[in-house]
């Protein structure tokens, strides 16, 4: 919509606001609201068996609920009748636009109940190799994430009453236009648990010349379902569990050569994993590699993870503490990357891989 026409004249372009308009006016229902719990855990242990050898843990716990509602869409009234007088294109067609009311459109309630749990267990020492310093690191790190989100997206069911869909003025509003009740009838269940082991050295080889190596292994499993709510927000008629289990290594290394004080040449190399986290929506078209069209089976991944790499190399230069010239030049290759097509013209939306 580029312009909005009233009397065959511009009366607004791209961008403008009605007149009348008031930044701090409210058109959302006053039943509306945002809810929100949160707290958290932590513990750390530090331990230093000597100056060059540590043992560090910290475990942290985070449980959130997040409880909303609120009538998010507000158009304007529009027809593809001559019933306004105020019309705007689209394609090659007139759309009559109605500047005195809004409409309480896509009433959105959910719930999403979070529980997660991660830890960090790390050991580092020195040792040295003839004049080679080595700085090691190894340790492991978990991560669990349970969340259960609860649905209230059946709109006339999950939410009724006689303030559904009310239309509103422009100016000066009357905000309560009777009662809204809302309730849940789904929900969606996602349990995430990561392991990963990790190590690292850094090297001092010379004085101008450090280098790193590192490697990851994570171990990544991942379940979803959905299923139907009652009253108490017990779920009931669960779906088959869609599952995602993946091994992943990844590594990098660097290095960093310093010819003199103010001059840095560095080059590294870095592998990424990153698990596809994609669960499976009915109203969305799904479309694989070679452009045809697939339906994901109940219980099985659909998606492979993303993984690639990157190499970079570069320089920074310091001229007596004033100025600071940094370059650099990368190639990064990404594989089985997922991307969302848009919508079609009845509003599915299409993800490709």
């Amino acid at each position: 919509m580029e312009q909005l026409i009233a009397s065959d004249k511009q009366l607004y372009a791209q961008g403008d606001f009605p007149k009348g308009y008031n930044r701090e006016q409210r058109y959302n229902d006053p039943a509306d609201f945002l809810d929100h719990e949160n707290y958290n855990l932590s513990a750390r242990y530090i331990h230093n068996f000597s100056p060059t050898s540590k043992l560090k843990f910290q475990a942290d716990y985070a449980h959130d609920i997040i409880d909303y509602f609120s009538t998010e869409y507000l158009p304007f009234l529009t027809s593809d009748d001559p019933i306004y007088d105020t019309y705007y294109l689209s394609g090659n067609s007139r759309k009559y636009i109605c500047l005195d009311s809004l409409q309480r459109e896509f009433p959105l309630r959910f719930s999403h109940h979070t529980n997660t749990y991660q830890n960090y267990l790390d050991y580092s020492f020195q040792v040295n190799t003839g004049s080679v310093e080595h700085k090691i690191l190894a340790g492991y790190y978990l991560i669990n994430i349970d969340r259960t989100t609860y649905k209230g997206y059946n709109v006339g069911e999950d939410v009724n009453g006689d303030g559904l869909f009310a239309n509103i003025a422009y100016e000066n509003p009357i905000l309560n236009q009777g009662d809204l009740q809302t309730k849940f009838s789904a929900a969606s269940i996602y349990n995430e648990l990561l392991n990963s082991f990790y190590a690292q050295d850094l090297l001092n080889i010379s004085n101008k010349l450090k280098g790193l190596v590192g490697i990851r292994a994570d171990i990544y499993h991942m379940t979803y379902q959905s299923a139907s709510v009652d009253e108490s927000t017990h779920t009931y008629d669960h779906s088959a569990k869609t599952k995602q289990n993946e091994f992943a290594l990844t590594y990098r290394a660097g290095l960093v050569y310093q010819p003199i004080d103010d001059l840095s040449l560095y080059s590294s190399y870095a592998s990424y994993f990153r698990p596809n986290r994609t669960s499976y929506n009915p109203n969305y078209i799904y479309v694989d590699r070679d452009g045809n069209t697939f339906k994901p089976e109940d219980g099985e991944p659909f998606f492979e993870p993303e993984s690639g790499y990157q190499l970079e190399g570069g320089l920074k230069y310091n001229y007596n503490s004033k100025l600071q010239l940094n370059a650099s030049v990368f190639y990064i290759q990404k594989n089985d990357i997922v991307e969302s097509l848009g919508k079609t013209e009845d509003g599915t939306n299409g993800i490709i891989f």
